[in-house]
């Protein structure tokens, strides 16, 4: 009480209150004193005295503010006591001192998920983003880890641009390419949230950030890598920035991050591949850059069903590279790839079995698939009621039985019963696919009474005859919808001569 009392210059001395303010703020240093200070009520003090005519009162009581902030469980009472004003405004003032203890308040107070909006609401940002460009090595640290705190969450006001151009991107560069790991850290935090933004990407990228994200990426520590994979991750949603990306070396980061064991960390790397692999000139560059290992992971994770999509519709998309060809049916790839297409789950069986029937354009990977699965595991599933898992499945069996030396393996799967079966289906692609993989059996002769068992004979009298059949339209998912004659692919098979019935 007694230093309570000098600090409110009870006794007339200007030089014992600063004396006293100074002791009080060496002891908020200590978080072990918090609790004692705030039941003093030194707090209300503190506050009132950062608006006290002395400057080193005034600056000491912000000092004594910004120790207090670093604690999270003070920051109620901080603001009930009114020093958010205050502080914003000594960010703003020309005093390096204030300047200081301000900024590192307002970082403390900035870490509060609900103060963020306030602090913004209240025109906090604006002195943040112009300190930005001090000199002072200190206010820059402790800036920058104020904005990267009100970064998050989109919390970075109506105008995301002028954000960016206030901030200064070279700015942030130079802390991600600092030697200090703390910078490095908050460099790589602050431009991951600031590419989640759809609307800064490409200022971003314009400001030459992407070229140093990567660099850096591949020599920081984990935690750094980890936000640099983030950023690289949301820049991906923009399409234009993919081949940059790719060509740059970004793919490394990115399947690290798919890689992890967090689920959400590896959902998002696992969903960066799906989308890059889209891009005919990406698919060889992903499998050399090493997305087998996670893509792998990504199929076997059983406790999300996400994971395992995201990697199934990669690979289907990476397979229909012909380098890719081979070494995805000699890597252990393969044998995931099989489990997915019999995990029972529809959307995982389709792009798995797409996967596969693209394999099955190299003959050179049939003796692999067919020596270890056989091809049984392919009738059952034309049992199920799904149109693009027929097509996938009709496609990859007359794929394999396009090559003589399959033929015994095949029928003695009764694949002749399958394909017989899926001509019956109403899809037009389905159908014509399982007739392609009749009219390749039946080329050897040995084949023919097995064919005729089957029950091929009145199936393709049937449609020599002019049965019908129409071409179905797919959502984007798989799933059927009604036919749509301004359908891409509706409109592709009609100008290529199909009349869209068999």
């Amino acid at each position: 009480q007694p230093l309570i009392s000098l600090a409110r210059r009870d006794n007339g001395d200007l030089e014992s209150q600063r004396y006293a303010v100074f002791c009080l703020t060496n002891v908020a240093a200590a978080r072990n004193n918090h609790p004692q200070l705030i039941d003093s009520g030194v707090m209300n003090l503190m506050a009132s005295l950062m608006e006290n005519p002395d400057v080193e009162i005034r600056n000491s009581a912000a000092f004594f503010i910004a120790n207090m902030s670093s604690n999270s469980v003070n920051h109620e009472i901080i603001m009930h006591e009114g020093a958010l004003g205050p502080l914003i405004a000594f960010a703003a003032s020309e005093d390096p001192q204030a300047q200081l203890r301000a900024v590192s308040a307002l970082r403390g107070l900035s870490t509060d998920e609900g103060l963020r909006k306030e602090i913004v609401e209240r025109d906090g940002l604006a002195p943040l983003l112009k300190l930005t460009r001090t000199e002072d090595v200190e206010v820059q640290m402790e800036v920058l880890s104020a904005l990267c705190n009100l970064s998050l969450c989109g919390c970075i006001g109506d105008n995301p641009l002028s954000f960016l151009e206030n901030v200064d991107v070279s700015n942030l560069v130079s802390f991600l390419c600092s030697a200090d790991t703390t910078y490095r850290l908050f460099g790589a935090v602050t431009i991951g949230n600031i590419a989640s933004n759809t609307g800064l990407q490409k200022p971003l990228t314009k400001s030459g950030a992407l070229g140093p994200l990567i660099s850096v990426a591949n020599a920081a520590d984990l935690e750094t890598q980890r936000c640099i994979a983030y950023s690289l991750v949301n820049l991906c949603a923009d399409e234009g920035n993919r081949p940059s990306i790719v060509s740059e070396g970004g793919l490394p980061p990115i399947v690290s991050l798919a890689c992890s064991e967090d689920v959400n960390d590896m959902r998002a790397g696992l969903a960066t591949l799906r989308g890059l692999s889209a891009a005919p000139d990406a698919r060889r560059p992903i499998i050399e850059s090493g997305a087998i290992e996670p893509l792998g992971m990504g199929s076997r994770c059983e406790e999300d069903v996400v994971c395992r999509r995201e990697s199934a519709t990669a690979l289907c998309a990476l397979s229909l590279n012909e380098q890719n060809k081979i070494d995805m049916a000699n890597s252990s790839i393969l044998a995931d790839i099989v489990n997915l297409a019999q995990s029972g789950d529809v959307v995982c069986s389709r792009q798995a079995i797409g996967a596969i029937a693209n394999l099955t354009e190299n003959e050179d990977t049939h003796a692999k698939l067919l020596g270890e699965w056989g091809a049984g595991f392919l009738v059952p599933l034309l049992e199920m009621p799904d149109v693009g898992l027929a097509r996938e499945v009709t496609r990859c069996l007359t794929n394999l039985a396009g090559n003589y030396t399959t033929h015994e393996m095949l029928t003695d799967a009764d694949v002749c019963r399958g394909l017989s079966q899926a001509c019956l289906v109403q899809d037009a692609i389905a159908c014509r696919f399982a007739i392609l993989g009749l009219l390749n059996l039946s080329t050897q002769q040995k084949n023919h009474v097995k064919l005729m068992e089957a029950g091929v004979g009145p199936v393709l009298v049937e449609l020599a005859g002019g049965a019908h059949r129409e071409y179905i339209t797919l959502k984007a998912d798989g799933t059927r919808t009604a036919n749509d004659k301004s359908d891409l692919d509706y409109r592709a098979y009609s100008a290529i001569g199909y009349d869209l019935q068999c």
